[in-house]
């Protein structure tokens, strides 16, 4: 059981930092490589330590598969783990590819649905900054809720921090936009 959770864990750390990372990249491409940051500084900073952080703890903690009774009754439960089914090329690779995948829809589809949006008020076009904020509020619960789908053991702790996390991204999002 604990293999099953630090192999996912570290599957887990790698596909939300690729999420959080590549549209960065694939933003870079897309806008010459102009040396803009994409994402507010003040959310780089605090994309692991408050968003991302604790539902993640407390899956790797206490999420179980299968209760504790089970698992003494049925050793054959452990052969997953002996044949390193929950960590290998093979995982590392999907969840890499995973993230990959997610982090580019979320950045084209932000992009190409705004891209093309003018404030009415103003004529002006969409920002930098709006669109770099709504691709990290996407990938802040794209990671979230990945990681609420894979939980076994759902529990109000881990729902507790989970919702705590998305609805920290808010209120930050709004004393950031309200005053600075």
């Amino acid at each position: 059981e604990a293999q099953r959770r630090n192999g996912y864990l570290i599957c887990y750390v790698l596909y939300k930092n690729l999420m959080y990372n590549f549209p960065v990249i694939l933003y870079g491409f897309y806008s010459g490589f102009s040396g803009q940051m994409f994402y507010e500084t003040i959310f780089t900073q605090t994309f692991n330590l408050i968003f991302t952080s604790w539902p993640i703890i407390v899956y790797s903690t206490w999420d179980q598969e299968h209760p504790k009774e089970i698992m003494v009754k049925n050793p054959q439960l452990y052969k997953a783990g002996i044949n390193n089914e929950y960590f290998s090329t093979k995982v590392f690779f999907k969840w890499t590819m995973i993230g990959f995948i997610q982090s580019a829809v979320i950045l084209f589809v932000t992009m190409f649905s705004i891209e093309f949006v003018e404030d009415i008020w103003h004529g002006q076009t969409t920002d930098i900054w709006t669109m770099g904020m709504m691709v990290y509020g996407a990938v802040v619960f794209n990671v979230n809720n990945q990681l609420m789908q894979d939980s076994n053991s759902m529990n109000y702790l881990m729902l507790t921090l989970t919702f705590l996390s998305q609805g920290a991204f808010f209120l930050m999002f709004f004393i950031v936009n309200n005053f600075q």
